[in-house]
């Protein structure tokens, strides 16, 4: 974590308390162009810049390509966090609208991302910076279920849906966390990649190819142009490559993530577009974001997968939504 000034940890306050005001977005841009890293501030600018989703598509394709240039290149993300009494980081994120699903000609397209289009969500929230970890959960449920058991940075896999629920309500019930009226449960899909894109249209945050320096995957077959990678056939500890612009890691690969909705391929066809929650009923849940076992393809940004809430599997995680309120 980066250490903040008085100043700009006053900033990032005002925004925690008013995530969708734009004004101190742009003071904290100033503040950092003329008085920290001015990368940083150049990266706020476009954060709030490609929040428009129909922005021009040639300048926003250049925006996005400088984001991920700056991200690359270890510029820190200066965002809004709360952090709770597991010591578990949370960004906030503000309302507002994204191109969800995938476009038609996207190379690894599945037919159940589509329709690509423009969805809101009304509300802001604050989502897991990270997966959670084996320490975490053990802190939580008294119990580490994970096959790749070691380290305490490490996430903890083979949690079933229903395991990841329990273990956000009894979260919600311990004594620091109902003082502080904190309440915490996974996210929605859509939730999950509003955050995951963060203001990206392509197929990973980081553009159109993925590597095995920037995300943890099977990356013994590229997904354009770049030469394979490496396949390190497990988990690695949450944080151990960049974030994206929003600060959040570990969105691409790593740990299938539980979300909240039941799965529907053709619900993208018939579902809401304002804050969707998927079908009321269902059998199986939705995971996204892929794994360190899957190829690139199966890592983007709109891949979709689904499993029986009760089935676990050492390539599946998750990460915890914690409710935000609403101040006028």
């Amino acid at each position: 974590m980066t250490t903040l000034t008085r100043v700009e940890a006053g900033i990032l306050e005002a925004i925690r308390d008013f995530p969708a005001d734009p004004t101190p977005w742009l003071i904290l841009a100033d503040w950092l162009e003329e008085f920290d890293d001015p990368r940083r501030g150049e990266l706020v600018r476009i954060r709030q810049t490609l929040q428009d989703p129909e922005f021009e598509d040639r300048k926003r394709l250049a925006l996005q390509q400088r984001q991920a240039e700056l991200i690359i290149a270890g510029v820190p993300p200066c965002v809004p966090t709360v952090v709770n009494s597991l010591g578990m980081e949370f960004v906030v994120i503000a309302p507002g609208r994204f191109w969800m699903g995938s476009p038609s000609g996207e190379k690894g397209r599945y037919a159940d991302e589509g329709p690509f289009r423009i969805v809101t969500i009304t509300r802001p929230y604050a989502i897991g910076r990270h997966l959670v970890t084996q320490e975490q959960y053990k802190a939580v449920m008294n119990d580490n279920p994970s096959q790749f058991a070691g380290e305490a940075h490490l996430p903890v896999d083979r949690v079933s849906w229903n395991q990841a629920t329990d273990f956000c309500r009894r979260l919600s019930e311990r004594s620091r966390e109902k003082k502080a009226n904190r309440t915490y449960r996974l996210p929605t899909e859509a939730e999950w990649e509003y955050a995951c894109r963060a203001g990206t249209t392509t197929p990973f945050f980081f553009g159109k190819d993925l590597h095995t320096n920037l995300a943890n995957f099977d990356g013994s077959r590229s997904y354009n142009s770049r030469k394979p990678g490496v396949y390190l056939e497990k988990t690695t500890p949450v944080g151990s490559y960049p974030p994206n612009a929003w600060g959040i890691y570990d969105m691409h690969g790593n740990l299938w993530e539980w979300c909240q909705d039941y799965f529907d391929r053709d619900f993208y066809q018939r579902g809401p577009t304002v804050d969707p929650s998927g079908p009321e009923v269902g059998q199986d849940r939705v995971l996204r974001g892929g794994s360190y076992f899957y190829i690139s393809t199966s890592c983007r940004s709109a891949i979709r997968l689904d499993r029986a809430a009760e089935v676990c599997s050492n390539r599946d995680g998750f990460r915890v939504v914690l409710d935000w309120p609403v101040r006028k």
